[in-house]
C-alpha cells in the first residue's frame, strides 16, 4: 500500500511536472512534493473512461483569463490525501482526433470547487487511500497548465504511464517476493504425513515457480528502467512487457501461495490472505494487462512495419 501511494505521488503526479512542467511550475511545485510536506495524484480516469482514457469527459473552459474545469474523475491514488493534483480535461478544439484537446493542469487543494470523496472500501491495498474527486466549475489559472501549453495531455500522460507501469510491475514483484518467503517458511514448519510440505513436488514446485517470477521479474524490470534512463524509443514497449509479465505471474503465485497455506490461507488477517488480495491491481492498475497487450502490439506493428 505504501509503495502505491508512493507511486502515485513520484512517478505520476511529481514525474509529470518534472517531465513537462514549465520552469516555473517546477521551481513552485516540485520542492515541496520531493520533500514530502505536499502529496501529489493523477487524475485521468473516469467513471466512464479508464482504459479509453481519451474519451474522457472532463471539460475545461476559458473564461475571463481562467480555466473553468467542470467534471468527475474516479479511481484517484492518494485523492484523500493529496495537496497537488494533476487533471486532465478537455479544451474545446476544432481538432478531428478523439485525444485532441486533452490538457494536463495542476489543481490545488482549497481551490473552490475541487472536492474529494470518501475513500473506497477496496479489496485489497487497503491502506493506500483511493476516491473520485469532482471538479465544480474550478478556476485555474492558465500558469497551472502544464506546460504552458494546451492540447498536449493525452500524449504527455501516455509518456508518463510507460515509467509508472515500470513502477507498478514493481508492486507485483513485491508480492512474489513476499509470497515467496511465506511460503519457504511455512513449507520447513508444517508436516504432513510425517515430513515437511516443503518435501512434495505438490508444494515445492509451487515454490520453484514463484522463484522463477522474482529472478525473471526482476530482470526485465531493471532492463525497462534502464531503457528509461538511456531515452531508449522502446523503453515504453519494455515497459508493458515487465507490467503484463510481473502482474500476471504474480497473481498465479499468490494463488498459489493461499493454496501452500489451506485454511490457513483462507482466514482474514493471515500474510498470504492480505497479498491475494492486493495482487490483483498488479493487473489493472496503470491501464490492463489487455491493453498492455494492445500496446505491445501497436508498438511492434510500428516497429516492424506490418499491416
Amino acid at each position: 500500500a505504501t509503495h502505491l501511494s508512493a507511486l502515485a505521488h513520484t512517478l505520476l503526479c511529481a514525474n509529470f511536472i518534472a517531465m513537462f512542467g514549465t520552469e516555473e511550475q517546477k521551481k513552485r511545485f516540485l520542492p515541496d512534493l520531493a520533500s514530502g510536506k505536499k502529496i501529489g495524484a493523477l487524475c485521468a480516469t473516469e467513471p466512464s473512461c479508464g482504459s479509453d482514457l481519451a474519451a474522457l469527459k472532463t471539460k475545461a473552459e476559458k473564461s475571463k483569463g481562467k480555466y473553468i474545469i467542470s467534471g468527475q474523475k474516479a479511481y484517484a491514488t492518494n485523492g484523500p490525501i493529496a495537496d497537488i493534483f494533476v487533471v486532465l480535461a478537455r479544451v474545446p478544439t476544432n481538432g478531428t482526433k478523439k485525444y485532441e484537446g486533452i490538457t494536463a493542469f495542476i489543481v490545488e487543494k482549497g481551490m473552490k470547487g475541487l472536492q474529494v470523496g470518501n475513500p473506497y472500501d477496496k479489496l485489497g491495498v487497503r491502506g493506500s487511500p483511493t476516491s473520485d474527486v469532482f471538479l465544480d466549475f474550478v478556476e485555474v489559472p492558465p500558469e497551472n497548465v502544464i506546460g504552458g501549453v494546451e492540447g498536449l495531455g493525452f500524449k504527455q500522460v501516455m509518456k508518463v504511464f510507460d515509467i509508472g507501469r515500470v513502477g507498478l510491475a514493481v508492486f507485483s514483484l513485491g508480492i512474489v517476493s513476499a509470497c515467496l518467503e511465506e511460503c519457504i517458511r511455512y513449507s520447513r514448519e508444517r508436516y504432513a504425513f510425517g515430513k515437511p510440505i516443503a518435501a512434495y513436488e505438490d508444494v515445492n514446485f509451487k515454490i520453484v515457480d514463484m522463484q522463477i517470477t522474482v529472478d525473471m521479474g526482476r530482470a526485465i524490470i531493471l532492463k525497462a528502467a534502464w531503457m528509461h534512463d538511456i531515452g531508449a524509443e522502446d523503453a515504453g514497449l519494455i515497459a508493458s512487457c515487465a507490467k503484463l509479465f510481473v502482474a500476471e505471474r504474480a497473481t498465479k503465485n499468490a494463488s498459489d501461495a493461499l493454496q501452500i497455506f489451506g485454511g490457513l490461507g483462507y482466514i482474514k488477517g493471515t500474510k498470504v490472505e492480505r497479498l491475494y488480495r492486493d495482487v490483483k491491481l498488479g493487473e489493472i492498475g496503470e491501464g490492463t494487462n489487455e491493453i498492455q497487450r494492445r500496446v505491445i502490439f501497436k508498438r511492434l506493428q510500428k516497429q516492424f512495419g506490418w499491416a
